[in-house]
Protein backbone atom coordinates (compact mmCIF):
# COMPACT_ATOMS: atom_id res chain seq x y z
CA UNK A 1 0.00 0.00 0.00
CA UNK A 2 1.35 3.72 -0.79
CA UNK A 3 -0.68 6.75 0.64
CA UNK A 4 -2.42 8.91 -1.68
CA UNK A 5 -3.18 11.88 -0.18
CA UNK A 6 -1.44 13.44 3.10
CA UNK A 7 -3.88 13.28 6.54
CA UNK A 8 -7.14 14.48 6.19
CA UNK A 9 -7.01 15.86 10.18
CA UNK A 10 -4.65 14.12 12.45
CA UNK A 11 -3.81 14.47 16.76
CA UNK A 12 -1.71 14.70 19.16
CA UNK A 13 -0.67 11.27 21.38
CA UNK A 14 -2.84 12.04 23.91
CA UNK A 15 -6.35 13.11 21.94
CA UNK A 16 -9.41 12.72 20.34
CA UNK A 17 -9.98 14.08 16.60
CA UNK A 18 -12.92 16.04 17.16
CA UNK A 19 -14.21 19.27 18.59
CA UNK A 20 -16.22 19.30 22.10
CA UNK A 21 -19.95 18.91 21.82
CA UNK A 22 -20.76 22.53 21.89
CA UNK A 23 -18.97 22.59 18.13
CA UNK A 24 -19.83 19.36 16.70
CA UNK A 25 -21.35 19.70 13.67
CA UNK A 26 -25.19 18.05 14.50
CA UNK A 27 -27.84 16.95 12.56
CA UNK A 28 -31.87 18.58 13.62
CA UNK A 29 -32.59 16.90 16.72
CA UNK A 30 -36.09 16.33 15.62
CA UNK A 31 -35.52 14.08 12.32
CA UNK A 32 -32.86 13.27 10.81
CA UNK A 33 -31.14 10.56 8.28
CA UNK A 34 -29.37 8.12 10.14
CA UNK A 35 -26.11 7.32 8.99
CA UNK A 36 -26.47 3.44 8.87
CA UNK A 37 -30.38 2.13 8.22
CA UNK A 38 -31.06 5.66 6.27
CA UNK A 39 -33.91 6.15 8.03
CA UNK A 40 -35.53 9.45 8.61
CA UNK A 41 -36.40 8.75 11.99
CA UNK A 42 -36.01 11.05 15.26
CA UNK A 43 -32.41 11.49 15.99
CA UNK A 44 -30.49 10.28 19.18
CA UNK A 45 -27.27 11.47 20.90
CA UNK A 46 -24.75 8.68 20.31
CA UNK A 47 -21.24 8.07 21.82
CA UNK A 48 -18.53 7.86 19.21
CA UNK A 49 -16.38 6.77 22.03
CA UNK A 50 -18.56 4.55 24.76
CA UNK A 51 -18.87 5.72 28.33
CA UNK A 52 -17.16 2.24 29.37
CA UNK A 53 -14.42 2.76 27.76
CA UNK A 54 -14.08 5.61 29.63
CA UNK A 55 -14.40 3.91 32.72
CA UNK A 56 -11.89 1.37 31.44
CA UNK A 57 -9.44 3.87 30.78
CA UNK A 58 -9.41 4.85 34.87
CA UNK A 59 -7.29 2.10 35.29
CA UNK A 60 -4.64 3.80 33.19
CA UNK A 61 -2.52 6.56 34.02
CA UNK A 62 -3.96 10.15 33.11
CA UNK A 63 -3.01 11.68 30.09
CA UNK A 64 -4.46 15.02 31.22
CA UNK A 65 -2.30 17.96 30.93
CA UNK A 66 -2.87 19.73 33.93
CA UNK A 67 -1.68 17.55 37.20
CA UNK A 68 -4.69 17.26 39.77
CA UNK A 69 -7.10 18.10 36.60
CA UNK A 70 -9.15 16.51 34.23
CA UNK A 71 -7.88 13.04 33.33
CA UNK A 72 -7.89 13.11 29.16
CA UNK A 73 -6.78 15.90 27.20
CA UNK A 74 -8.50 16.27 23.84
CA UNK A 75 -7.17 17.89 20.75
CA UNK A 76 -8.62 18.79 17.07
CA UNK A 77 -5.95 19.53 14.68
CA UNK A 78 -7.14 20.47 11.52
CA UNK A 79 -5.82 18.55 8.31
CA UNK A 80 -4.13 20.76 5.36
CA UNK A 81 -7.48 21.27 3.62
CA UNK A 82 -9.83 22.11 6.93
CA UNK A 83 -9.75 25.61 7.85
CA UNK A 84 -11.44 25.11 10.98
CA UNK A 85 -9.07 26.38 13.87
CA UNK A 86 -7.03 24.04 16.66
CA UNK A 87 -7.71 23.97 20.47
CA UNK A 88 -7.74 21.36 23.03
CA UNK A 89 -10.20 20.47 26.02
CA UNK A 90 -10.43 18.20 28.87
CA UNK A 91 -12.42 15.85 30.58
CA UNK A 92 -12.46 13.06 32.83
CA UNK A 93 -14.16 10.61 29.87
CA UNK A 94 -14.19 10.54 26.36
CA UNK A 95 -17.03 12.93 25.61
CA UNK A 96 -17.15 13.20 21.84
CA UNK A 97 -21.01 12.47 20.55
CA UNK A 98 -22.50 12.48 17.33
CA UNK A 99 -26.40 13.10 16.45
CA UNK A 100 -26.22 11.41 13.13
CA UNK A 101 -27.29 8.30 14.45
CA UNK A 102 -31.15 7.09 15.24
CA UNK A 103 -32.85 6.35 18.39
CA UNK A 104 -33.50 2.75 17.19
CA UNK A 105 -30.19 1.81 16.21
CA UNK A 106 -28.45 3.85 19.04
CA UNK A 107 -30.68 1.53 21.31
CA UNK A 108 -30.86 -1.80 18.89
CA UNK A 109 -28.24 -3.51 17.45
CA UNK A 110 -25.33 -0.61 17.94
CA UNK A 111 -26.30 -1.20 21.86
CA UNK A 112 -25.91 -5.03 21.19
CA UNK A 113 -22.76 -4.41 19.82
CA UNK A 114 -21.32 -2.27 23.02
CA UNK A 115 -23.13 -4.53 25.41
CA UNK A 116 -20.55 -7.40 23.82
CA UNK A 117 -17.77 -5.82 23.41
CA UNK A 118 -17.70 -4.36 26.75
CA UNK A 119 -17.52 -7.78 28.52
CA UNK A 120 -14.35 -8.20 26.64
CA UNK A 121 -12.33 -5.16 26.25
CA UNK A 122 -11.07 -4.72 29.32
CA UNK A 123 -8.00 -6.78 29.53
CA UNK A 124 -7.97 -5.53 25.59
CA UNK A 125 -7.61 -2.46 26.16
CA UNK A 126 -5.14 -2.37 29.36
CA UNK A 127 -3.41 -4.91 27.22
CA UNK A 128 -3.43 -8.16 29.22
CA UNK A 129 -2.41 -11.26 27.55
CA UNK A 130 -4.64 -13.27 26.39
CA UNK A 131 -5.91 -15.71 23.70
CA UNK A 132 -8.77 -14.61 21.37
CA UNK A 133 -10.82 -16.90 19.93
CA UNK A 134 -12.94 -17.13 16.44
CA UNK A 135 -15.84 -14.90 18.02
CA UNK A 136 -13.93 -12.74 20.06
CA UNK A 137 -11.74 -11.84 16.93
CA UNK A 138 -15.08 -11.01 15.21
CA UNK A 139 -16.85 -8.93 18.20
CA UNK A 140 -13.70 -7.17 18.09
CA UNK A 141 -13.46 -6.34 14.34
CA UNK A 142 -16.81 -5.55 13.95
CA UNK A 143 -16.78 -2.81 16.62
CA UNK A 144 -13.43 -1.71 15.40
CA UNK A 145 -15.22 -1.29 11.85
CA UNK A 146 -18.18 0.30 13.77
CA UNK A 147 -15.48 2.54 15.64
CA UNK A 148 -13.77 3.61 12.57
CA UNK A 149 -17.20 4.86 10.81
CA UNK A 150 -18.13 6.39 13.91
CA UNK A 151 -15.24 8.42 13.88
CA UNK A 152 -15.99 10.20 10.57
CA UNK A 153 -19.38 11.08 11.76
CA UNK A 154 -17.00 13.83 13.83
CA UNK A 155 -15.59 15.65 10.41
CA UNK A 156 -17.52 17.70 7.72
CA UNK A 157 -18.49 15.93 5.87
CA UNK A 158 -16.37 17.16 2.75
CA UNK A 159 -13.48 15.73 4.53
CA UNK A 160 -14.57 12.32 5.31
CA UNK A 161 -12.44 9.46 3.95
CA UNK A 162 -15.49 6.26 3.99
CA UNK A 163 -17.93 6.52 1.95
CA UNK A 164 -21.69 6.88 3.36
CA UNK A 165 -22.59 3.22 1.33
CA UNK A 166 -20.15 1.39 4.08
CA UNK A 167 -22.26 2.62 6.70
CA UNK A 168 -25.64 0.95 5.42
CA UNK A 169 -23.61 -2.49 4.36
CA UNK A 170 -22.00 -2.41 8.21
CA UNK A 171 -25.89 -1.68 9.05
CA UNK A 172 -26.93 -4.61 7.01
CA UNK A 173 -24.47 -7.32 7.34
CA UNK A 174 -23.82 -6.49 11.14
CA UNK A 175 -20.25 -7.08 10.27
CA UNK A 176 -17.50 -5.78 8.52
CA UNK A 177 -17.15 -5.97 4.46
CA UNK A 178 -15.40 -8.60 3.03
CA UNK A 179 -12.96 -6.66 1.36
CA UNK A 180 -11.40 -5.40 4.49
CA UNK A 181 -8.81 -6.25 6.81
CA UNK A 182 -8.75 -5.23 10.28
CA UNK A 183 -5.55 -5.48 12.74
CA UNK A 184 -5.08 -4.68 16.14
CA UNK A 185 -1.55 -3.92 17.92
CA UNK A 186 -0.44 -2.19 21.34
CA UNK A 187 1.15 1.25 21.60
CA UNK A 188 4.11 1.89 23.65
CA UNK A 189 2.35 4.84 25.53
CA UNK A 190 -1.33 4.24 26.32
CA UNK A 191 -2.97 7.13 24.74
CA UNK A 192 -6.49 8.40 25.67
CA UNK A 193 -7.76 8.45 22.42
CA UNK A 194 -6.20 8.51 19.17
CA UNK A 195 -7.66 8.55 15.73
CA UNK A 196 -6.83 9.64 11.94
CA UNK A 197 -7.34 8.62 8.19
CA UNK A 198 -6.17 8.77 5.04
CA UNK A 199 -7.16 7.75 1.67
CA UNK A 200 -4.62 5.12 0.13
CA UNK A 201 -3.90 3.02 -3.16
CA UNK A 202 -4.68 -0.83 -2.77
CA UNK A 203 -2.60 -3.22 -5.23
CA UNK A 204 -4.48 -5.25 -7.47
CA UNK A 205 -3.24 -7.26 -10.16
CA UNK A 206 -2.49 -4.74 -12.72
CA UNK A 207 -3.65 -1.65 -11.55
CA UNK A 208 -4.23 0.09 -8.29
CA UNK A 209 -7.96 0.65 -6.34
CA UNK A 210 -8.65 3.79 -4.27
CA UNK A 211 -9.00 2.45 -0.56
CA UNK A 212 -9.40 4.34 2.79
CA UNK A 213 -7.19 3.67 6.06
CA UNK A 214 -8.16 4.76 9.31
CA UNK A 215 -6.43 4.30 12.52
CA UNK A 216 -7.36 4.52 16.34
CA UNK A 217 -6.16 3.94 19.20
CA UNK A 218 -7.76 3.88 23.26
CA UNK A 219 -5.49 2.85 25.97
CA UNK A 220 -3.88 -0.39 24.93
CA UNK A 221 -5.62 -1.46 21.84
CA UNK A 222 -4.75 0.35 18.48
CA UNK A 223 -7.20 -1.01 15.70
CA UNK A 224 -6.10 -0.56 12.19
CA UNK A 225 -9.02 -1.12 9.41
CA UNK A 226 -8.09 -0.77 5.58
CA UNK A 227 -10.44 -1.34 2.39
CA UNK A 228 -11.83 -0.03 -1.24
CA UNK A 229 -13.63 3.06 -1.37
CA UNK A 230 -15.93 1.17 -3.75
CA UNK A 231 -17.25 -2.66 -4.16
CA UNK A 232 -15.56 -4.31 -7.04
CA UNK A 233 -14.47 -7.29 -8.62
CA UNK A 234 -11.15 -7.17 -8.14
CA UNK A 235 -8.82 -9.68 -6.33
CA UNK A 236 -7.03 -7.52 -3.13
CA UNK A 237 -6.20 -8.23 -0.06
CA UNK A 238 -4.74 -5.10 1.86
CA UNK A 239 -2.21 -5.62 4.21
CA UNK A 240 -0.78 -9.25 2.87
CA UNK A 241 2.72 -8.49 4.05
CA UNK A 242 1.51 -6.96 7.42
CA UNK A 243 4.30 -7.01 10.36
CA UNK A 244 2.40 -9.77 12.57
CA UNK A 245 5.27 -8.89 15.29
CA UNK A 246 3.53 -5.69 15.91
CA UNK A 247 -0.03 -5.95 14.49
CA UNK A 248 -3.13 -9.48 14.97
CA UNK A 249 -5.05 -9.85 12.17
CA UNK A 250 -8.68 -10.03 13.58
CA UNK A 251 -10.62 -9.69 10.46
CA UNK A 252 -11.16 -12.41 8.77
CA UNK A 253 -11.19 -13.76 11.88
CA UNK A 254 -8.82 -16.87 11.92
CA UNK A 255 -10.15 -20.43 13.11
CA UNK A 256 -7.48 -20.55 15.49
CA UNK A 257 -6.98 -18.55 18.70
CA UNK A 258 -4.77 -15.44 18.31
CA UNK A 259 -2.16 -14.45 20.65
CA UNK A 260 -2.98 -10.62 22.43
CA UNK A 261 -1.21 -8.73 22.98
CA UNK A 262 1.44 -8.86 19.78
CA UNK A 263 5.10 -9.79 20.90
CA UNK A 264 6.39 -6.27 20.13
CA UNK A 265 4.66 -3.15 20.76
CA UNK A 266 3.74 -0.26 18.76
CA UNK A 267 6.28 2.29 18.94
CA UNK A 268 5.26 5.38 16.72
CA UNK A 269 1.55 6.10 16.19
CA UNK A 270 2.16 8.72 13.27
CA UNK A 271 -0.22 7.38 10.48
CA UNK A 272 2.19 7.47 7.77
CA UNK A 273 4.30 5.19 10.05
CA UNK A 274 1.05 2.51 10.23
CA UNK A 275 0.70 2.45 6.99
CA UNK A 276 4.74 1.46 6.02
CA UNK A 277 3.37 -1.88 8.36
CA UNK A 278 0.86 -2.87 5.91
Amino acid sequence: MACKAGMRGGCGRNATLAEPNTRLPRVASRHMRCAFCDKSSKGSTEHVIPRWAGRVLLDLPPTGVNPGGKRMTHRFTPGPNDPSPGFEWESDQPSLTTAAVCLDCNNGWLGDLESEMSSLAKPIILGEARALDAAEQRCIATWSYKTALMLQLVRRPDLRIIPKHRFRELYRQRRPPHDARIWIGSPCEAPAVHEASTEIRLAAPKMSIPGFFTVFAIGKLLALCAGRLAVGPEPIRPGSSVDTRRMVEVWPASLRPVQWPPPQPLMDLHPKRLVQLL
